[in-house]
């Protein structure tokens, strides 16, 4: 997602979402990543989730056409709005709570 507004909009969020194959972890793939985005949490999303000071992760399970692949959902910021490090953890994990769904049906997941 890019700022839009004139000249040279800013990068200020990074979305991603992969369907990585049963076996891996995602959690542990990036767990590097999230303790480099600040003092990683586990909150209830998903099946499991990691809230960062600048970064998210959460995971679902997602087994489209029958194969056991799981759902990871990376979001990472590029801004500090809010300043406030703990109202920022909470937007970040309001935003993946409401995106999960919206994300999980572009995979392909089944309910």
């Amino acid at each position: 997602m890019t700022g839009e507004g004139g000249k040279g909009g800013s990068s200020v969020m990074y979305i991603k979402r992969d369907a990585v194959p049963e076996g891996d972890d995602p959690l542990k793939v990036m767990r590097d990543m999230l303790i480099r985005s600040g003092n990683p949490k586990r909150v209830d999303i998903g099946d499991d989730a990691r809230i960062a000071d600048s970064a998210g992760l959460v995971t679902l399970s997602c087994p489209p056409k029958g194969k056991d692949t799981t759902l990871a959902l990376e979001v990472d910021l590029f801004t500090s709005t809010p300043k406030d490090v703990s109202e920022r953890r909470k937007a970040l994990e309001r935003f993946l709570r409401s995106y999960l769904p919206t994300a999980a049906k572009a995979q392909g997941c089944r309910s």
